[in-house]
């Protein structure tokens, strides 16, 4: 087992009864499968001990969210979840390589979705 704080804005993991959990930015969990930690670890998920450091605007975040007394919570149109998921936290192989982008991602670094909605373009 291994105790990580989070640091993206989400993350999935199977816990140690093979359930599947999803802890978010500054969550502290017990990470049970090597899978899960070195994914985890490729894409930088985990906060490092400069995160965790006093002073260090991370540490500040998590002690906010304990202070107030409930987790961050995230909502998120379920349409809209790969486009802003961390490659750490996609179950996608493909993905989780870095190799290609989760669908709908923006490169542009603007943070707006390039994801196409909406059905077949009709004639007429």
């Amino acid at each position: 087992m291994a105790e990580k704080t989070i640091v993206h804005g989400s993350f999935w993991y199977l816990d140690g009864e093979g359930l599947h959990q999803t802890a978010v930015r500054g969550d502290t969990v017990d990470i049970t499968r090597d899978e899960d930690l070195k994914r985890g670890e490729r894409h930088g998920a985990f906060a490092t001990e400069k995160d965790l450091a006093e002073g260090s605007d991370f540490r500040a975040f998590v002690a906010r969210r304990a202070a107030a007394g409930a987790p961050a919570v995230v909502t998120l149109d379920p349409a809209e979840v790969e486009a802003r998921m961390s490659p750490a936290g996609s179950s996608d192989p493909a993905i989780q390589s870095g190799l290609i982008a989760p669908t709908g991602s923006d490169r542009s670094g603007d943070g707006s979705s390039s994801t196409r909605r909406g059905g077949r373009k009709t004639e007429g």
